[in-house]
């Protein structure tokens, strides 16, 4: 395996602009995927809430339908367990909860969710659906460009949404040096 030292790599960022700025979406994703992860378990008020917010993220990156949802679950309930932190019994005993009441259905690997709004009730959805919606304003439908003078970003969208602006404080060594003293 091979390393690339740090100030080559330092160095290839300052002259490729276009990648650096790609490395730093990558960064701010991985971020922001942990920060979601984490506030989803350290928030949320019982083991149900995570069990019913990890299968409605599970079946947005993996389901399939409208009606009922389709998505092949391949974890074991072990380690569902581990990623929400609760036992391997609690999360059985939910899902049976859940089957009872109708939310999902289990075919093999195969889980069905046949009651969405019933699961994001469990989940707390107003939670759920302002966090995915300001996810996928930032990072899926915006773009920022940085204005001529480097004071601004401005944000625009794909969708008919109007365009809007963020004020970002410039500081040049002037100002900085300045603001020390």
């Amino acid at each position: 395996m091979n390393f690339i030292l740090r100030t080559d790599f330092l160095n290839f960022l300052h002259e490729n602009g276009e990648v650096a700025l790609r490395v730093a979406q990558q960064l701010s994703e991985t971020y922001h995927a942990a920060i979601a992860e984490m506030r989803s378990i350290g928030l949320s008020h019982s083991a149900g809430e995570k069990l019913a917010r990890f299968l409605l993220d599970w079946c947005a990156d993996h389901g399939e339908g409208n009606a009922e949802i389709h998505a092949t679950l391949t974890l074991t309930h072990e380690e569902i367990g581990q990623m929400i932190g609760a036992s391997r019994e609690t999360v059985t005993r939910l899902f049976a909860d859940f089957k009872k009441k109708q939310l999902l259905q289990m075919k093999g690997a195969t889980l069905i969710v046949r009651n969405k709004a019933g699961l994001q009730s469990l989940a707390g959805n107003w939670v759920f659906s302002v966090a995915a919606e300001i996810y996928d304003a930032i990072y899926s439908r915006t773009d920022y460009r940085a204005s001529p003078n480097g004071c601004s970003l401005r944000a625009t969208s794909s969708r008919p949404a109007p365009v809007r602006k963020l004020e970002v404080p410039f500081l040049d060594a002037k100002n900085s040096q300045r603001s020390k003293a």
